[in-house]
């Protein structure tokens, strides 16, 4: 059973997975050493992104960082959209 190695796509799993792959282990269907080859460039890559540079963030920051930016890009559509009319001969409804 290969489960790792050239060709093969490693993708994160549930915890019932890693649960799984570590009754593999005991159970000596799986080598550690392979285990290891599936979760090193998930690991490898997620250094490189600066997932583990600060570990215990805010999980309320990049919501509110992102309500910003929406708000902020609401109120530029809403701006852009408003039409000013010039009423001549009072043909439109305003007031």
């Amino acid at each position: 059973m290969r489960l790792g190695g050239a060709g093969c796509i490693n993708i994160e799993l549930p915890d019932r997975i890693a649960t799984a792959s570590d009754q593999l282990v005991r159970k000596g269907v799986l080598k550690e050493t392979e285990l290891d080859e599936m979760v090193e460039p998930m690991l490898r890559w997620k250094f490189l992104l600066g997932l583990f540079d600060d570990p215990y963030v805010d999980p309320e920051k990049p919501i509110a960082s992102w309500l910003r930016r929406a708000r902020a890009l609401a109120l530029e559509a809403a701006r852009r959209s408003i039409t000013l009319l010039k009423n001549e001969g009072g043909i439109a409804p305003l007031i």
